[in-house]
């Protein structure tokens, strides 16, 4: 548009000027101001109840659907991040496979069944996970964190899983789920893992920020467009666990803690007060919720602003591993070794005890491990 006054000639025309965008940001402020484009209307991917009600819709007429209620309410649990355009292209395919079959193996239609709907996600990819920094569900499950370090991950999971399967509960007793959940500890001690496993048992996408994303540039103002547009396509995913590693460095600190001068602490500032605001908005405007996950090796460099009730709600410390811990990584590190036969006079308990890996965190045992295999092939 050559000039955005022009908006205004239509004011006593009765013409209403509709514009729709997925980047509203760059919008410029000009057409934003009253008299103009003046009225800003969010529209939200689907909750599950949602994609319930729209597959049910588009089954109708699907000739001969064999689908039960509980089986189209699995389908739109495993259809996260799936906006209405998606279901239709997914249930699309269903019909040209469910074609394909009936050609090549020469007999009548039984119609679209839960197994052909769910292999057709495999082809169909929701819109907003086809970003590169987001995720489906990981393929990661508690079993895959071993031990239980200082409990963290029975919190977690209770933060994490229990609004979404006890989620009538929640509402009946008024109960507003976590918004943010900080993981501390020592360095090496799986709080990634833990976020992956949590994101992966509960399937909802996975969404990871890294202190290089957000100051991968030097322009002013990008960083903070970075954190915008980050919880932009979480709320697209929602249900999404929006996870930023070494938050400490992403954020900045509150002066305890020397941080490099180049990116200077007016830039630092500004994508804390953009962070902030922007996990202000996480409850009211999500949904199905976008959960924040913060790992941090110096929790004490964190702004106080950022632990307040109502932002990192729970905070979870994550300690190296105890005897136990070291057992289970040790059985899981060294487990197809031992299934092949490779390494009968491993003895775990020797390896996980204090004098031996006592001062190793999950990582270095790990490391140690894959160390060992690496000696017996080159000797």
């Amino acid at each position: 548009m050559a000039d955005p006054s022009d908006l205004e000639a239509f004011k006593w025309r009765r013409v209403v000027v509709v514009a729709a965008t997925n980047r509203v940001e760059a919008i410029p402020v000009s057409l934003q101001r009253p008299g103009r484009l003046e009225r800003e209307v969010s529209l939200f991917p689907p909750s599950i109840a949602e994609r319930i009600s729209i597959l049910q819709f588009l089954l109708r007429d699907s000739c001969k659907a064999c689908l039960k209620p509980e089986e189209v309410e699995g389908l739109a649990e495993s259809c996260v991040g799936y906006v209405a355009a998606d279901l239709v292209s997914l249930v699309r395919h269903a019909k040209l496979l469910r074609l394909f079959q009936d050609v090549t193996e020469k007999h009548d239609s039984v119609g679209l069944t839960y197994h052909l709907l769910k292999s057709a996600t495999k082809e169909v990819a929701a819109s907003a996970l086809r970003d590169a920094s987001l995720s489906a569900p990981p393929n990661r499950s508690w079993k895959d964190v071993a031990g239980n370090p200082g409990g963290a991950k029975t919190l977690l999971r209770q933060a994490v899983e229990w609004p979404l399967s006890r989620r009538c509960a929640y509402e009946c007793l008024g109960l507003t789920p976590p918004r943010g959940i900080l993981l501390y500890g020592p360095p090496g001690c799986a709080k990634t893992s833990l976020a992956r496993a949590a994101a992966g048992a509960s399937n909802v996408a996975f969404l990871s920020l890294a202190p290089a994303d957000v100051y991968a540039s030097s322009y002013i103002g990008e960083a903070e467009a970075i954190v915008r547009r980050t919880f932009a396509l979480a709320r697209s995913a929602a249900p999404c666990v929006l996870f930023f590693d070494e938050i400490d460095a992403v954020l900045g600190s509150d002066g305890k803690a020397g941080h490099s001068m180049s990116r200077g602490s007016s830039a630092e500032a500004r994508v804390l007060s953009t962070f902030l605001n922007e996990m202000d908005g996480v409850d009211g405007e999500s949904k199905d919720g976008v959960l924040v996950l913060g790992a941090t090796n110096r929790p004490w460099t964190l702004d106080v602003a950022l632990l307040r009730p109502g932002r990192f709600d729970k905070i979870i410390y994550v300690p190296p591993p105890d005897f136990e811990g070291r057992q289970s990584i040790l059985n899981l590190a060294c487990r197809e070794w031992i299934d092949l036969g490779l390494a009968p006079d491993i003895d775990i308990e020797i390896l996980a005890s204090e004098g031996v890996s006592g001062n190793l965190t999950g990582a270095e045992i790990v490391g140690a491990c894959r160390e060992a295999a690496s000696d017996v092939i080159r000797n």
